[in-house]
C-alpha cells in the first residue's frame, strides 16, 4: 500500500519524485527503478510489512514527477539521492536496484559510502558497455544499438528517439494496448494479483512516456559508467533468474565477479521479471546492515 507520494527539492528549483511504501519509520531503504519506471515501482507488500521497512521509491529526473536534467549522468544521480536523504532525514539507507535501476545502485554506493548500508539488485541490468567482449551476451537489438552508438551516437539517438516518439503516441491514444503489447508473455492466474499488476505497470508507463520523450537514459546505458566496479566496497547481493533473455545471468555474474563484496543468487526458470518470493531475502540483506 502508498504511503505517501510528493516530490522534494534536491537543489533550488529543482524536483524528484517520489512514493513510500512499508511502515512508515522503519530503517529506510531506497528503490531505484528500472526502464520503463517511475514511483509506482515497488515491492511485495507484505515482504516489506514483515522486514519493517520504510521504501521510498525515486524517480530519476525525467520520469513521473521529476524534472527533467539535460545532459545527467550516471554519478550525477548521488548528489540528488544524497539531497534527497538530507531531506527524508535518513543518515544511513540500504538501496534496492532493479533491472536499469542497477547501475544506479552501485553508482551511488560507490560516491556515498558512509550512507549506503547495502545494495541489493533484482534482475540487474549490468551492461558495461567499455567492455566489447560482453556484447555477444546482450539480446541483439540493444546489442545492435550500443555498437552503433560507439561509432555513430548521432545516428543511435536519432533512432531512439523515433521509438521513444512512437512509445509516447502509443501510450497517448491506447495505453491498454500498449500494456498489453508491452507484456504479452507475462501471465498471471489470480485476478487481484493481475489487476494490481496492470495497476502497478500503467503508472510506471505513464510515468515513462506521458511526458516528452526524454534521451538520457538511454544515452547513459550506451556510455560507460565512469567508475570502476573494483571503487564499490558496499556490500552487495544480487538475485538474478536463469531464464532471463532480457539481461542474461551472465552479465550479473561478470559484474559480481568484479564487485569486491558481493554475492549472487541464482534463480533456476526464473526470466527477468523475478518472483516477489525474492523481496523478503533482499530486503532482510539490507536491513541486516543497517
Amino acid at each position: 500500500m502508498r504511503l505517501r507520494e510528493g516530490t522534494v527539492e534536491v537543489e533550488p528549483g529543482r524536483r524528484v519524485g517520489f512514493a513510500e511504501y512499508g511502515v512508515r519509520g522503519g530503517p529506510v531503504v531506497l528503490l531505484f527503478h528500472g526502464y520503463p519506471g517511475g514511483r509506482a515501482a515497488d515491492l511485495s507488500s507484505r515482504a516489506l510489512a514483515e522486514a519493517g521497512v520504510s521504501l521510498l521509491s525515486i524517480e530519476r529526473p525525467g520520469f513521473g514527477l521529476s524534472d527533467e536534467v539535460p545532459g545527467r549522468t550516471l554519478l550525477g544521480w548521488a548528489d540528488d539521492v544524497r539531497s534527497f536523504a538530507d531531506a527524508i532525514g535518513a543518515a544511513r539507507f540500504g538501496i534496492v536496484g532493479v533491472s536499469g535501476g542497477a547501475p544506479y545502485a552501485l553508482a551511488v554506493a560507490r560516491s556515498l559510502p558512509a550512507r549506503v548500508a547495502a545494495v541489493a539488485l533484482l534482475c540487474p541490468a549490468c551492461i558495461q558497455v567499455d567492455e566489447p567482449a560482453l556484447d555477444d551476451l546482450l539480446p541483439t537489438s540493444f546489442r545492435d544499438q550500443i555498437v552503433q552508438y560507439r561509432t555513430e551516437p548521432g545516428a543511435a539517438l536519432a533512432t531512439e528517439r523515433a521509438q521513444l516518439e512512437l512509445r509516447s503516441e502509443q501510450w497517448s491514444s491506447d495505453p491498454n494496448g500498449l500494456l498489453d503489447e508491452m507484456f504479452a508473455g507475462v501471465s498471471i492466474a489470480d485476478p487481484v494479483a493481475s489487476a494490481r499488476f496492470r495497476e502497478k505497470w500503467s503508472s510506471v508507463l505513464s510515468a515513462t512516456f506521458g511526458a516528452a520523450p526524454s534521451l538520457d537514459e538511454f544515452r547513459i546505458m550506451c556510455e560507460p559508467w565512469g567508475f570502476d566496479l573494483t571503487e564499490v566496497a558496499t556490500p552487495v547481493h544480487a538475485w538474478h533468474g536463469d531464464a532471463d533473455t532480457s539481461v542474461p545471468l551472465a552479465l550479473t555474474e561478470h559484474a559480481v565477479a568484479s564487485l569486491p563484496n558481493a554475492e549472487l543468487t541464482a534463480c533456476p526458470g526464473e526470466g527477468h521479471f523475478l518472483s516477489p518470493a525474492h523481496h523478503r531475502p533482499a530486503l532482510d540483506f539490507l536491513v541486516s546492515h543497517l
